[in-house]
């Protein structure tokens, strides 16, 4: 599963494994053992460092969609409101909790 979508877009983007290798700080091993095993489970900071390298979300990966991100719309923009709602929230989060929707937002409009 991971391994196959792993496989289909660096063939799409047009990178080696043994570049994206170089490309992420991963041994060239595991990123073939990866393709190879195809498997459903993998380690979650290889799995971060791939996506971001690839600028997909994490979720490309793991969901059972296999369409290129790249091709998916654009979300709608939200209203004034919804806006201003998540603002609040967002400043009741503490610092760590920010830095981790601020990374998924970007994972997520990085798949566009």
């Amino acid at each position: 599963m991971i391994g196959e979508k792993l496989d289909t877009l660096l063939k799409a983007k047009g990178i080696r494994p043994g570049t994206l290798a170089k490309m992420t700080g991963i041994p060239k091993e595991t990123i073939y053992s990866i393709i190879k095993r195809n498997n459903k489970r993998i380690n979650l900071s290889n799995m971060e460092r791939i996506a971001e390298t690839l600028e997909v979300p994490m979720e490309y990966f793991l969901s059972g969609d296999d369409a290129d991100p790249a091709q998916k719309e654009k979300p709608d923009i939200p209203e004034d409101d919804e806006l201003e709602e998540f603002v609040q929230l967002f400043d009741q989060l503490t610092d760590e909790q920010k830095s981790f929707i601020l990374s998924s937002m970007k994972g997520i409009l990085a798949g566009k």
